[in-house]
């Protein structure tokens, strides 16, 4: 028979390795005389969505009749989504005859030689497709919490820090002051008090080739508006604006400013909580004038 193998790491996956996954479903088809004709791969993501390239490659190859069976470490390298292993394992792949493998767990929904033996297989398969998806779920709000405490903490948990800082290399949830890019953010509070307006601050960032937040696009009123908007300058940390809909779903949903959690004086202020203020109200009187 033409075998598919798929191989999928997530991100939390430490101990495991493509590779081993390789060798592992290789040797199985071998031993078993299966003919390797395709090869997909996933690596860093979640067996609950089956928006990755190489699944959906997969199933798109397997439609075509490009193989007959898919070989996978297990059913969660599979999928670890319950609805998914219901549309795809016991409906979509049956209706195509293709049968699915799970080395390691045993899981094979070719073993259909009677009623019972195939009632038994699917049940198998559903508790399976629930434990993984819970755990899943537990890890996730694991996590979840882990990084609240963090944030209640005053730790910095975001992926890089804000224009004017650097994380320190002591304690990378730390923020230290960078130069000269402190004392461009501080320049450009004290101007726009001062009255200069966005626009001339660009041209003069511009002209005096400082260093922009984005090396691509360079300065711009975008970039200028996001660093008065900062609160994070007058040595607070403010986290928690947005947060995923849930474990199944990352999309990231906006948070209402006053729900952010704020914690002061966690590392060197750039600038004063008056000259920040001030630069609120400016920037509100200008917009609603």
């Amino acid at each position: 028979m033409r075998a598919a193998i798929y191989l999928r790491l997530s991100k939390e996956d430490k101990q495991e390795s493509i590779e081993n996954q390789r060798a592992l479903l290789r040797k199985y088809a071998n031993d078993h005389g299966f003919s390797v004709v395709k090869e997909y791969t996933d690596e860093a993501i979640s067996g609950l969505t089956d928006t990755r390239p190489g699944f959906a490659k997969m199933m798109e190859d397997a439609r075509q009749g490009h193989f007959d069976v898919i070989l996978a470490k297990n059913q969660s390298r599979f999928s670890r989504n319950f609805l998914h292993i219901e549309q795809y394992l016991h409906r979509e792949l049956p209706h195509l005859n293709i049968r699915f493998i799970g080395v390691t767990d045993g899981v094979d929904t070719g073993k259909i030689n009677n009623i019972a033996v195939r009632r038994s297989g699917k049940k198998t398969r559903q508790i399976y497709a629930l434990v993984n998806e819970w755990y899943c779920q537990e890890i996730s709000e694991n996590v979840r919490e882990i990084l609240h405490q963090k944030v209640l903490s005053g730790e910095f948990i975001g992926s890089s820090a804000p224009f004017g800082y650097q994380k320190s290399s002591e304690n990378p949830h730390k923020l230290i002051l960078k130069e000269p890019e402190a004392s461009i953010v501080r320049e450009l509070f004290e101007a726009y008090a001062a009255g200069i307006s966005v626009k001339k601050l660009v041209k003069h960032c511009q002209q005096k080739a400082y260093p922009s937040p984005d090396a691509k696009a360079g300065w711009s009123s975008r970039s200028i508006y996001r660093i008065l908007a900062n609160e994070c300058y007058t040595g607070k940390i403010v986290q928690g604006k947005t947060r995923t809909v849930s474990y199944k779903n990352q999309a990231r949903i906006q948070i209402p400013p006053e729900e952010w959690i704020r914690i002061a004086h966690v590392h060197e202020p750039i600038i004063s909580e008056e000259m920040f203020f001030f630069v609120q109200e400016k920037k509100h009187r200008r917009f609603t004038e």
